[in-house]
């Protein structure tokens, strides 16, 4: 795999590929040289090679280093103490899922459809995304990482925040050199955002739902919200809306809103909130807004699609927090990848109630609660984009590409 020539006639591919794994053929004596075969998610036959960086290959070998790739000798084992574990299976595919990789860093070699009857991807790393015939634990579709930030300020916050706008300030008048006041400006970017709590939820968009809201009804209108908010709530995870009034190409950001479904936080154990209640605190909030401005506007549309909600485990809130936390000013990966570019630099944001979120083709990787009142619960082990971020996650249309523009 490391020859020259093949190098040549890889192209590579804009994303990550989502793979179904029929058959590992491996090599003893090399492991860049074993393969796998299998089908991709639109059911196209597929040759895969993971061929990590020659400096992660490199720090793997070196037994002090701690540090770990992947490879298809350990995707092909199953003994009880497999490590990273994907089962192959002659049947493996979208439909008949077993084990789910996503190889990441991807290109594709076409020339080899000539000798073995199938193209060859070569990716630089992959990720494990459902191990096996688990029941369902895994999502993939378009949709984005939730991030909220808890919106009540510290008392830190508040001594920081007026230093943090006035440097701005100044950089707008021409006072201050940008260059001149980035290191202070990353430092206080950085306590403020650590003063923040975190939490995530991964959502998946429902694209092919959207629906076009023409009974404008307010009584009718809550029925129907309160049934789309709980067609995706089920075994710990939770239904939603997003809802946003289209005048022809041009989605109206100051008429975009979620509605979500949750458990009963008042209760604490573990009960659903009646979803009326969830309606009327949108109605309450913004939605009725909605509706009468659809009423009196006939060049306006009023749309509704729905979505299904993930809530992060907590060994990945506390992973995503970090992420953000310890990453230089707007350069968080998770920030860079879901969040929109104005946005990412300023400590106090609401990125919800911007309206700020971006979507990508996302797979999740979920896993099952196993306490006592929690069991059998799906959260949200990790989250991978496999696209470049596509658009505003209002800009969505029917078949998941971002077709309007928001203003």
């Amino acid at each position: 795999m490391n020859d020259k020539s093949i190098s040549e006639k890889l192209k590579p591919l804009h994303g990550g590929v989502v793979f179904y794994p029929r058959e590992y053929v491996l090599d003893n004596h090399d492991f860049l040289k074993s393969y796998a075969d299998g089908v991709t998610e639109g059911g196209k036959e597929v040759r895969v090679y993971i061929v990590p960086e020659e400096t992660l290959i490199k720090r793997a070998q070196d037994s002090t280093s701690g540090t770990t790739i992947p490879t298809m000798d350990s995707f092909s084992e199953t003994h009880r103490n497999a490590h990273n574990p994907c089962l192959a299976d002659p049947n493996n595919s979208k439909d008949t899922p077993m084990g789910i990789l996503l190889i990441e860093q991807a290109s594709v070699d076409e020339t080899s459809i000539a000798q073995i009857g199938k193209p060859t991807i070569i990716g630089k790393w992959a990720s494990v995304i459902q191990i096996g015939d688990e029941g369902k634990l895994s999502e993939i579709g378009k949709g984005y990482l939730e991030v909220t930030m808890s919106p009540k300020p510290t008392g830190l916050m508040l001594e920081l925040m007026p230093k943090f706008r006035q440097l701005n300030e100044q950089i707008a008048q021409g006072m201050r050199n940008p260059l001149d006041v980035i290191e202070e400006k990353r430092m206080l970017y950085s306590r403020i955002m650590g003063e923040r709590k975190k939490f995530f939820v991964a959502v998946i968009i429902k694209h092919q739902e959207l629906m076009q809201v023409t009974d404008y009804n307010i009584q009718n209108f809550r029925n129907l919200l309160a049934q789309l908010i709980t067609r995706y709530t089920s075994e710990g995870m939770y239904g939603g809306a997003m809802i946003r009034v289209r005048s022809g190409n041009e989605v109206l950001r100051r008429f975009c809103y979620t509605c979500n479904h949750s458990y009963d936080y008042r209760k604490g154990d573990g009960s659903l909130a009646d979803p009326f209640e969830k309606v009327d605190e949108f109605l309450k909030y913004g939605g009725r807004q909605l509706l009468n401005h659809c009423q009196r506007n006939n060049t306006c549309v009023l749309e509704v699609i729905p979505t299904q909600r993930i809530n992060c485990a907590r060994n990945g809130n506390d992973r995503y927090s970090k992420d953000i936390n310890n990453s230089p000013m707007g350069e968080s990966k998770i920030l860079k990848t879901y969040v929109e570019k104005n946005l990412r630099e300023v400590p106090d944001v609401n990125i919800e109630r911007e309206n700020g979120f971006v979507f990508s083709n996302v797979a999740l990787r979920l896993s099952l609660l196993r306490k006592a009142g929690s069991k059998g619960n799906k959260v949200l082990s990790a989250i991978h984009a496999f696209s470049r971020p596509l658009g505003n996650i209002y800009t969505i249309d029917h078949a998941g590409k971002p077709l309007y523009k928001i203003v």
